[in-house]
């Protein structure tokens, strides 16, 4: 009998030493997680990804002189503050401001007040948590005053490369101004050289930011040139939706509308509607998405048709709000959308506001998750994350990877994983094919070597590091996508 209980207590203990060190078997996982997107009620919840949709309009006074009819402005920053105090609703991203330039048209070199009054305007949008669509300009209006010579304009740009280098975490795109009325490149009056003045702006835009011209004839200006061919994207700033209008370069057809369509998966698209306050043009909110859709909208102006100087005034993006939109528009048009955005019974409305606001630039919804691997200190793992971008773009200035965080929610270790620059909703070679692509994201982990509880967690973050939440129903912490929870044991090995 005593040998008997003798060879139990053996028995016992060696178990127990070998349940301590963790058995191959054991720690053995190879297990696939099906993630469950967000309820339609909490879309709201992705209005703060950064990067993307709703864009506001600033200017800045940056000599702060009467130059041209320019109000003076002791606080630089006034009309960022007060934009995204008046729009908060929206939850904008993204403001345009105009650097005037007026007071140093005729001067080679911006002063020390000048630039640090620049500076004060990236100070104050990396304060409020956005970023900035950026156009330098002279001259306001049509009139031709306020003009600068290309000489002036280009020892301008050298001077403001070192500023934007220093600010790109605030930048989203650099629109090609500087020539013409708001610096959009119309309505000059003197002689000017268009493809010197854009080889200057790529020269002064630090990469990888991107550069945006009003129509594709300015960018085939350097037709010849790579890589700075590639950096330049659009914006619009007479938007009027998928029909036949004043801008005959963009016409639905057109050269310039199939150069836009051909080349927008891979650079953001900008643009704005006319103010409604002086036009009477209407855009209409359905073939406006045709538009965005076609065009692979990243941003668009929420400051032109929509407020502007009151509610109420009936301007043709606050139709939008109370516009419905049904599933069957959207399939009979191959658009795209996330399956539960009606909600699990379908019924849930929806407005054109709603669908232009939701899948304005990118919108991700991971599919499933697997994790294969040896769940020990220091064990291998493979881990593997399916989505699917249900927006009109891809995800730019964005990066995104795998993290180990500890209990705390602290990351013990970073992995970075796929290029959201290249998620597009639909084939970037086939417009005309509306099924949606899902990519696999994957990555080889090195698990921690001390005990303890962990998560595994995807993340989308962008240049400035702010995090975008996932259409999941998971824990988000921080800017990390939890899909997976694990504990290492101690003494396991």
């Amino acid at each position: 009998m005593k040998r008997i209980i003798a060879f139990v207590i053996v028995l016992a203990c060696v178990l127990s030493l070998c349940a301590c060190m963790g058995s191959s078997a054991d720690s053995k996982v190879d297990e696939t997680i099906e993630l469950k997107p967000l309820d339609a009620s909490q879309s709201f919840m992705l209005n703060y990804n950064p990067d993307r949709a709703w864009r506001g309009e600033a200017y800045v006074n940056v000599g702060n002189s009467m130059d041209d009819g320019h109000t003076p402005q002791e606080d630089p920053t006034v009309n960022v503050r007060r934009f995204v105090e008046k729009y908060s609703t929206y939850s904008p991203q993204l403001c345009q401001v105009y650097f005037y330039l007026s007071a140093y048209k005729n001067k080679n070199e911006i002063d020390n007040y000048g630039m640090e009054r620049m500076q004060q305007v990236f100070d104050c949008a990396k304060e409020l948590g956005i970023k900035l669509n950026v156009r330098f300009a002279y001259q306001w209006g049509m009139s031709g005053r306020g003009e600068a010579s290309d000489d002036v304009m280009l020892a301008h740009m050298k001077q403001l490369r070192p500023l934007l280098e220093k600010n790109i975490d605030v930048i989203h795109v650099v629109e090609a101004g500087f020539l013409g009325a708001w610096g959009e490149w119309h309505s000059y009056k003197d002689f000017h050289n268009e493809t010197a003045i854009l080889r200057g702006i790529l020269e002064m835009v630090p990469e990888p930011l991107y550069v945006q011209v009003r129509n594709p004839s300015y960018k085939d200006l350097i037709l010849d040139t790579e890589p700075e061919y590639a950096r330049i994207g659009f914006h619009d700033d007479a938007f009027f939706g998928y029909r036949y209008c004043a801008n005959a370069d963009l016409n639905p057809g057109s050269d310039g509308w199939n150069q836009i369509v051909k080349e927008a998966p891979y650079v953001p698209v900008g643009g704005e509607t006319f103010w409604g306050y002086e036009s009477n043009e209407k855009v209409n909110g359905f073939e406006a998405i045709k538009q965005f859709s076609a065009f692979r909208q990243n941003s668009f102006s929420i400051f032109h048709m929509f407020i502007e100087d009151g509610v109420g005034k009936g301007y043709e993006i606050e139709k939008w709000t109370t516009l419905p939109i049904t599933k069957d528009w959207l399939d009979s048009n191959g658009l795209l959308y996330s399956p539960n955005w009606f909600g699990e019974d379908g019924q849930k409305e929806r407005t054109v506001f709603d669908y232009v606001s939701d899948y304005l630039g990118y919108r991700i919804e991971g599919q499933s998750a697997h994790v294969a691997g040896s769940i020990e200190a220091g064990g291998k793992v493979k881990a593997e994350f399916k989505l699917i971008n249900y927006g009109f773009s891809a995800a730019f200035n964005m990066y995104s990877g795998f993290a180990i965080l500890n209990k705390n929610g602290e990351v013990v270790a970073d992995y970075p994983a796929g290029e959201p620059a290249t998620w597009n909703s639909r084939d970037p070679e086939n417009y005309e094919d509306a099924a949606p692509i899902e990519y696999t994201i994957s990555a080889d982990l090195i698990l921690p070597a001390q005990a303890g509880e962990y998560q595994l967690a995807f993340y989308l973050k962008n240049s400035a590091g702010t995090g975008a939440r996932l259409n999941n129903d998971l824990t988000y912490n921080n800017g990390y996508s939890v899909f997976y929870t694990f504990t290492i044991e101690e003494g396991a090995k």
